[in-house]
């Protein structure tokens, strides 16, 4: 049917086409292993964040939003105490808030407890 010397080249373009799909393939790989990096940085915060207990989240972001206020904060006219990093006066004004923040997580904790020791 075919001359040996046709079907000889014929095996080496189909060689040589695979050995082309085989790098693209790898190539493709590679990329999407990159590409999935931040993925799997924000899966490990979320399974990171879901290990903390109620309490903690209720509490820790009114933290991280005064924190990052302060951060952001520019240091400019008056007195040291007034711009420094940890403005006193903001977060004395702010602990109400937080106790009680904290005193509803604890009691809803414990109506929570309370309910699944009655069942």
């Amino acid at each position: 049917m075919y001359p040996r010397g046709a079907l000889a080249e014929l095996a080496d373009r189909k060689a040589l086409l695979q050995a082309r799909i085989a790098v693209r393939r790898y190539e493709l790989m590679v990329a999407g292993a990159e590409s999935v990096k931040p993925l799997a940085l924000v899966d490990r915060g979320i399974a990171a964040w879901q290990k903390f207990s109620p309490a903690v989240k209720g509490l820790g972001i009114p933290l991280l939003l005064m924190l990052w206020r302060f951060i952001r904060r520019k240091k400019g006219k008056g007195t040291a105490a007034a711009t420094g990093f940890l403005n006193l006066a903001a977060l004395l004004k702010t602990l109400p808030f937080l106790l009680r923040g904290w005193r509803a997580m604890s009691r809803a904790r414990a109506g929570a407890k309370t309910q699944e020791s009655e069942s």
